[in-house]
């Protein structure tokens, strides 16, 4: 089951800072599955079963602050509201940014939300909308790994996070969400034929600014396109690519931190980039499977059975860590 809306030129606000989208669009979705029914031959009722999940989309130019892009490098929640209706907890799923020697800067975006926007929609559009638009010429590009700057006559960058809702049975809205792998991509447009043709395959790190935003890409130049027309000059295409996880995983604290733990208690461990954990391990190698809770500052998860004194492991999809010995029981908390 879907549903769909689209508008244009609708103010949004973004953690109560506002924008101009040139385009909005609201697309619910749901999970819905047949469930045979017991002594009722060929009876099936349909449940949804796997959560809704509302996709915004929206893209806009920049006028000088862009309230997304303290969300690049952040796990945390965004309030968005539009039309009316607002969406409590949503999260960064692609970002991109495309320059070009005309024409303002634009920002395309999507965010998922684990909850259903519902009501009634009535955007709040604005008419002949005109602003001071951030343009390619009013940003700032230096590089490292190779001497572009002047040649550069285009640029796109673009941010893709995987974002994993983790739901209990029967439950519609996530318990947490899990962090994985997060791809930046910056492709860069340039008249200097011979930087396109030998740069292939280097380490190069590029930082722009826009505004008061500065964005970085460090990676490799993953391909190289080559074009020229009649009576053009030719032009060279460079793609740079990197990936990470969030980062090397840290712990700072962990609670109940006094006196000795009892099986099946809620263990809380708190740090940072622990929003990709893919397990916890205590003692005598045992396996927490029962987690309340995953966020990127913070653990919480119930000590497993047959668990034993010594030190617990947090394995994320950025490393592991292991911690000092802690006293747990062999007694069961239900």
């Amino acid at each position: 089951m879907a549903i769909y809306y689209n508008y244009n030129n609708v103010k949004v606000l973004v953690n109560n800072q506002f924008v101009i989208a040139d385009s909005l669009s609201f697309s619910l979705s749901a999970s819905i599955s047949d469930h045979e029914e017991i002594d009722r031959k060929g009876g099936f009722t349909q449940v949804a079963d796997g959560g809704l999940t509302t996709t915004v989309s929206l893209s806009y130019f920049v006028a000088g602050t862009d309230p997304l892009f303290s969300f690049l490098n952040s796990t945390d929640a965004i309030l968005l509201q539009a039309g009316g209706m607002t969406l409590q907890k949503g999260y960064l799923t692609s970002y991109s940014i495309t320059a070009a020697t005309h024409g303002p800067v634009k920002v395309s975006a999507s965010l998922q939300f684990y909850e259903d926007f519902g009501g009634s929609f009535s955007a709040e559009t604005v008419d002949n909308v005109s602003r001071d638009y951030l343009k390619f010429s009013d940003m700032d590009l230096t590089f490292s790994g190779i001497n572009a700057t002047s040649n550069i006559v285009g640029l796109n960058y673009s941010l893709s996070n995987n974002i994993e809702p983790q739901y209990e049975i029967d439950d519609l809205t996530p318990k947490s969400v899990k962090f994985g792998k997060k791809v930046t991509s910056l492709s860069l447009d340039t008249f200097n034929f011979q930087e396109g043709l030998a740069y292939n395959g280097k380490d190069v790190t590029v930082t722009f600014t826009l505004g008061p935003q500065t964005y970085t890409t460090a990676g490799k130049i993953k391909t190289k396109d080559v074009a020229i027309g009649f009576g053009e000059k030719i032009l060279a295409n460079l793609s740079i690519d990197s990936s990470s996880y969030g980062g090397t995983p840290t712990i700072t604290n962990h609670a109940p931190s006094g006196g000795d733990l009892n099986v099946g208690q809620t263990f809380t461990i708190t740090g940072t980039n622990l929003g990709s954990t893919t397990a916890v391990y205590f003692s005598n190698n045992i396996k927490a499977n029962d987690f309340v809770s995953i966020s990127d500052t913070e653990i919480k998860v119930k000590i497993p059975r047959f668990a034993k004194n010594g030190p617990y492991k947090v394995i994320t999809a950025g490393g592991e860590i292991v911690r000092p010995a802690i006293r747990i029981n062999s007694l069961f908390i239900p």
